[in-house]
């Protein structure tokens, strides 16, 4: 089968005795794409937000959320899966460096929309990772290229005007609504032992 990423702890018991163990842990990183959901900040207006529509509130998100990146999820699985993606999980996340982050939208749904990119090893996680910091390049540079109007043209699909154009240029490439990468620079000892509080 495949190689998985493990720890292999040593330990010493109450009674002075050694052992260890081996825990298997998934490396991962986060994508960060546009914010699609950004433009339905009222997408939530007939909801209150007390703490008794809190479930339906996050229910109704992570369907939104499937549908805006449904083409991106699909993507990334068809690309990489074969280079040993194992899977890709789509979440919200706080991100101190998104302009609203404190915002009571953020608040409220637990921050921007990420998705979480899972290996069953470090060297899957490392190629994966070459390629998608190239498209983040690109990306970049082309909205840098085009500017404001990139910005306006992929950021609010729900001006009518603008929704069929925004839908096909997705449609061509889903890859190109990556904006960037978060924690793919954590080795992979300290991931385990802050995901597993050792």
């Amino acid at each position: 089968g495949n190689e998985r990423a493990g720890v292999e702890l040593f330990l010493i018991d109450e009674e002075h005795r050694r052992f260890k163990a081996t825990v298997v842990h998934e490396p991962y990183f986060f994508l960060i794409p546009e914010d699609r959901t950004a433009a339905n900040g009222n997408m939530m207006g007939g909801l209150s937000h007390d703490n008794s529509n809190k479930e339906e509130l996050h229910a109704h998100d992570q369907q939104d959320l499937q549908s805006c990146y449904q083409d991106l999820l699909t993507a990334l699985l068809r690309l990489y899966q074969p280079k040993g993606l194992s899977r890709v999980e789509l979440l919200r996340k706080m991100d101190l460096d998104a302009p609203n982050h404190l915002g009571q939208h953020s608040q409220t749904m637990g921050g921007r929309p990420m998705l979480k990119l899972v290996f069953d090893n470090v060297d899957q996680l490392q190629r994966v990772k070459k390629e998608v910091m190239d498209i983040l390049r690109k990306n970049k540079q082309l909205k840098a290229d085009r500017g404001e109007e990139f910005e306006f043209a992929t950021y609010d699909a729900n001006y009518v005007h603008g929704a069929e154009a925004t839908i096909t240029t997705q449609k061509q490439d889903p890859l190109a609504s990556l904006i960037d990468i978060r924690e793919h620079d954590v080795p992979y000892l300290v991931r385990v032992c802050i995901d597993l509080n050792l």
